[in-house]
């Protein structure tokens, strides 16, 4: 059976919630309370996935996401996109995750990785509503369990 995506959207989500500065993150769009700076999710195409070999009861997929990191200024959104990279795909010297997360209900998270590098800034409005916007991608790979 492939891994529920919208499972691993939540879970994402979640992730980031968790921030100890605890930031808005918006599915699709800017949260409900949209104090800045926040993130948005996205669901975006890619990624991969396969069914279970023969023998075994678990298929695995590679679901990719686009974090959009979105301050008042340039300098709130690179910081905020920073964030976003350490708590989704940085590692310990160890291999373990530096931010440690519950599996998503059903499945196994078996990677999370930057996709590249996050994007230059991008001013978006006009004074004095305009903001600041760094997207990164991510590719969050799962078994199902």
């Amino acid at each position: 059976m492939t891994p529920d995506r919208s499972l691993v959207t939540e879970w994402l989500m979640d992730l980031l919630k968790a921030d100890p500065a605890e930031y808005g993150v918006g599915d699709h769009k800017a949260p409900a309370d949209a104090a800045h700076p926040y993130w948005v999710v996205w669901s975006i195409p890619g990624g991969s996935q396969s069914g279970p070999p023969l023998g075994a009861i678990q298929a695995d997929a590679s679901y990719v996401y686009q974090v959009d990191s979105v301050g008042l200024t340039r300098d709130q959104a690179e910081k905020l996109a920073t964030r976003a990279r350490r708590r989704v795909a940085d590692r310990l010297e160890t291999g373990a995750y530096a931010t440690a997360a519950e599996h998503p209900a059903g499945m196994v998270v078996s990677d999370r990785i930057a996709e590249g590098s996050a994007g230059a800034p991008i001013p978006e409005g006009s004074y004095p509503n305009e903001v600041y916007t760094v997207s990164e991608r991510f590719v969050i790979s799962v078994s199902a369990s």
